[in-house]
């Protein structure tokens, strides 16, 4: 056998000459270097972590705006669909000749039939002219301030004071 030619021995040197010629750290310095690694990286990890905190922060400002805003979109629906309700109780009870306040519904539909039966219970509740009930008694005039109103009899008849 051969023995290994100069060729290949100084192979082994050059990777032997290429590794770093480090300096060496006693066990104090690397315990100093990491503490300061560890520092720089715990502030790093602080500093990040407040600012996640801040933007979680804000974003639940942002939301309960959010919510605000739209708690005043429903309740302007509410008012919205109310003064359309009042509305059209308006309308029907000025087409019908019937008090507005005595009529309760959503709809044109349920307001025109309520309308309808108010007028139709106070035409069928009127006095009939009738001729006196003794021969020969003294007339009455019509007017004697006595007889209630359409409108009060309707009140009366919901209940209405």
């Amino acid at each position: 056998m051969t023995e290994p030619t100069p060729q290949t021995r100084p192979e082994a040197d050059t990777k032997q000459d290429d590794a770093p010629q480090g300096r060496t750290f006693t066990q104090e310095e690397l315990e100093n270097i990491i503490s300061k690694r560890l520092a720089r990286e715990r502030e790093k990890f602080e500093r990040e972590t407040s600012e996640l905190v801040k933007k979680a922060q804000e974003a639940d400002g942002s939301k309960s705006e959010l919510q605000k805003l739209a708690e005043q979109v429903e309740q302007l629906r509410r008012e919205n669909e109310e003064n359309k309700v009042t509305a059209l109780r308006h309308k029907v009870a000025s087409s019908k000749g019937v008090p507005a306040e005595l009529l309760h519904g959503s709809t044109q539909e349920e307001l025109e039939q309520q309308a309808d039966v108010l007028l139709e219970y106070v035409n069928s509740t009127k006095k009939p002219t009738s001729a006196p009930e003794k021969p020969g008694a003294p007339l009455k005039s019509g007017a004697s301030g006595n007889e209630p109103s359409r409108d009060d009899i309707l009140k009366q008849i919901l209940g209405h004071r």
